[in-house]
């Protein structure tokens, strides 16, 4: 079932495409732009030691949130509503 349904959308995609249709397309320019956005990010990435935080599921979040939040004297307050592990 889900398979037709992904034929029945590709099959509009090529045909509209075939119509002159772009518009579901990008122009080759706005492609290259969005590389020279994005090639230097990727190559950082490659690089970084450490990107991202990571955390359980559930939890409070990573430690690093913490010390965020404390360098302009805030912290995360906890509401009844939440049901999340005492900190």
């Amino acid at each position: 079932m889900v398979l037709k349904a992904f034929e029945k959308r590709y099959e509009k995609l090529l045909f509209d495409c075939i119509l002159g249709d772009h518009s579901a397309f990008v122009e080759a320019e706005e492609q290259i732009a969005a590389w020279r956005l994005l090639v230097p990010i990727i190559e950082y990435w490659k690089t970084a030691s450490k990107i991202f935080s990571t955390y359980v599921a559930g939890s409070w979040g990573p430690e690093e949130a913490d010390v965020l939040l404390s360098n302009d004297g805030r912290n995360w307050q906890q509401t009844e509503n939440w049901d999340l592990p005492e900190r």
